[in-house]
């Protein structure tokens, strides 16, 4: 359960891109979020068995609907666009160390974006990947993102 509470926690707490919308507002970017839903989507269908989540078209399929179901007209407005390379490369290697989720990994290691294309899969903790076999543990962290990114405030 304490692991549970702490990967809330560490959702809760992602790095977004953020912007000033024309209202002054920070508006967050939804990618993260999005891409975190498409992978436990994937793993509670069954489509993703291994910690090894490769850049594919079912992953980009997942993220496209969950991008149209969760992302609100002021992200729309903001400018954010379902880019589903930006978060499987930043939710690891957003320049400043603190910035990086420290659950999210790529195999090989990978500096530059640019490189995105040599990385052969990204994994999540061994904790986190297992927590997310159980459908209440996915269920409780999609609401802490849904609750989080996506409610109107």
């Amino acid at each position: 359960m304490k692991d549970l509470e702490n990967y809330c926690s560490k959702f809760e707490k992602l790095h977004p891109n953020r912007v000033r919308n024309g209202a002054g507002q920070l508006i967050c970017a939804p990618h993260k979020p999005v891409l975190l839903l498409s992978v436990m989507d994937l793993i509670g269908n069954g489509l993703i068995s291994d910690n090894e989540i490769v850049f594919s078209d079912q992953l980009k399929h997942s993220f496209d609907e969950h991008w149209d179901v969760f992302v609100s007209e002021s992200q729309k407005e903001a400018g954010y666009r379902p880019d589903i390379k930006k978060p499987f490369y930043h939710l690891k290697n957003l320049g400043k160390p603190w910035q990086k989720e420290p659950f999210w990994h790529h195999e090989p290691e990978i500096s530059d974006f640019r490189d995105l294309k040599i990385v052969q899969y990204a994994y999540l903790d061994e904790i986190l990947f297992g927590m997310l076999q159980s459908e209440g543990a996915r269920e409780q962290l999609a609401e802490v993102l849904e609750e989080t990114y996506f409610s109107e405030h």
